[in-house]
């Protein structure tokens, strides 16, 4: 955890290093943990306070669907829906999976099953909609996109259409649900600047950064949504920086020749 306040770093997962955060509170994290005995990266939870990590998995055994690696993890606000990435033992696919704590009978769910790729979603606030990063399988040509994808029909909608003129990534929805930060990276030089898309009436895109010679990854809401949190390489290393999208200003969090990257900002 790092203090918004004073940038002050606790560390709370001990040997269990991992990465693509999400949570609802201190007690309740999942992130993406990639186990050396077996090659292969699978959701963990842990309770921060009690520092007790165990399997995400354990919450759906017993389920009908298999699942395989499991990536990528976004909470809704209210720690009742989990949406992730996960190859599929059926096809040998990424698609998109969504575990509804609350749901009447079975808990977890496909959404996509078309022969494409699928990572990186986000989870609308009232759980949905989804945005997420197809990517096409080969033999189909190579394209990477934004979709949307409806949480009751499991409709996919595409949101952007340039194939891999503009490769988009890390989608993430603010908690207010009015806007969906994502990541473009410049096909040059293979950096990333941050885009903002409006989600309400007429689509307006506009970018917080532009900056080809930097590296701006990882977009991050605060609760109230006015402000996001970034990784940056402007200067050694990977640090934190916070836009305030009211007034525009920007400013740095952390500042180390380490690598920072936010995955979930809690009050």
């Amino acid at each position: 955890f790092i203090s918004v306040t004073d940038g002050a770093i606790t560390q709370v997962s001990g040997s269990n290093r991992g990465q693509n955060v999400t949570a609802i509170n201190t007690s309740r994290v999942i992130y993406q943990r990639y186990f050396r005995d077996v090659f292969r990266s699978e959701l963990s939870k842990l309770d921060a306070v009690s520092g007790i990590s165990e399997a995400m998995s354990n919450e759906w055994d017993g389920t009908t669907l298999l699942v395989g690696e499991t990536q990528w993890p976004h909470l809704t606000p209210d720690g009742r829906m989990l949406v992730f990435s996960a190859t599929s033992p059926a096809d040998d696919t990424l698609g998109i999976y969504l575990y509804d704590t609350l749901a009447a009978g079975e808990k977890l769910r496909r959404l996509t099953a078309d022969g494409n790729n699928y990572t990186m979603p986000t989870i609308s606030p009232d759980g949905t909609r989804i945005v997420a990063v197809r990517s096409a399988k080969s033999p189909n040509p190579p394209s990477t996109d934004l979709v949307l994808i409806d949480v009751a029909s499991g409709t996919v909608e595409d949101w952007t259409t340039d194939g891999d003129t503009t490769v988009e990534t890390t989608p993430r929805w603010s908690p207010d649900g009015k806007l969906v930060a994502y990541v473009v990276v410049n096909a040059e030089t293979g950096n990333g600047d941050i885009l903002l898309r409006t989600t309400e009436g007429i689509v307006n895109v506009f970018p917080v950064t532009r900056t080809p010679e930097t590296n701006e990854i990882f977009p991050v809401f605060s609760p109230d949504s006015r402000y996001m949190a970034y990784s940056s390489d402007i200067v050694e290393g990977y640090n934190i920086f916070i836009y305030d999208l009211l007034t525009n200003a920007f400013f740095q969090l952390t500042f180390d020749d380490e690598a920072f990257y936010p995955g979930v900002w809690l009050n």
